[in-house]
């Protein structure tokens, strides 16, 4: 996080938790592991600062547009460049201007299994560890060897002990089935299924929108005199449309 950006109700913003964690660092992880624990609650801090951003008929913002992905705009810069690569010596030069894309990732730090019941496990599972991938996900075809890495990893942690590995009492398939079909129910995600699924929405929105930035863009490059669902992958494909396909 920046550290002047997004302070608290109470002023403090990121800058005084980065620049002093040596000091208040231990007392802010052991509320939150009590909190995961069950031993302590977040209605002291559970509190927000909303502002009203005034709505305008026509928003400039490429995110945040009603029935456009996120993702959309992934796609349409690596199609881009993909497009730029390919021009090999071609004397219509083109260029890509990064501007204020850089983001400030916090890296998390090993938990000890031994701080955590299964409860603060479970939360920690899929709020982080599933949540990741995501956008990646919902661009890319991750490699099978892929998805089942990192749904081992994932198990490892769940099943272990006291940084010590675990028996694993049941297969992971049977951790991401509702109940209903014979599950546990605790709601894990199967990282293959749910790869396929991502990619699907990018080929609905297509199927939906043909006429949104990215539904046009993929049509120039990958199918420029016809229809997307006849469409095939074509002389120089792409990883993204290759994934949709």
């Amino acid at each position: 996080m920046f550290p002047t950006k997004s302070s608290g109700v109470d002023g403090m913003s990121a800058l005084f938790y980065q620049k002093y964690w040596g000091v208040v660092g231990n007392d802010v992880v052991g509320y939150y592991l009590n909190v995961l624990n069950g031993s302590a609650s977040v209605k002291e801090i559970n509190q927000t600062l909303l502002t009203l951003i005034p709505k305008v008929d026509n928003p400039v913002n490429s995110v945040f547009v009603p029935t456009r992905l996120i993702t959309n705009n992934i796609i349409a810069t690596f199609e881009s460049i993909h497009a730029i690569k390919g021009r090999g010596g071609s004397k219509l030069k083109k260029m890509v201007l990064k501007l204020d894309m850089s983001k400030a990732y916090n890296i998390l730090n090993t938990w000890d299994t031994k701080l955590l019941s299964a409860a603060g496990k479970e939360v920690l599972i899929k709020a982080v560890g599933q949540t990741l991938p995501t956008y990646t996900m919902g661009v890319f075809q991750l490699p099978k060897s892929l998805c089942q890495e990192l749904s081992a990893m994932i198990a490892r942690y769940w099943w272990g002990k006291s940084g010590r590995k675990g028996i694993h009492w049941l297969g992971w398939r049977k951790l991401c089935k509702p109940k209903c079909l014979g599950g546990l129910g605790i709601g894990f995600i199967n990282f293959e299924a749910f790869k396929k699924a991502m990619v699907a929405k990018q080929a609905w929105q297509i199927l939906e929108d043909p006429g949104s930035l990215v539904g046009r863009l993929l049509k120039a490059r990958n199918f420029p005199n016809g229809d997307f669902m006849p469409a095939t992958a074509g002389p120089s494909p792409f990883m993204i449309w290759k994934a949709i396909l």
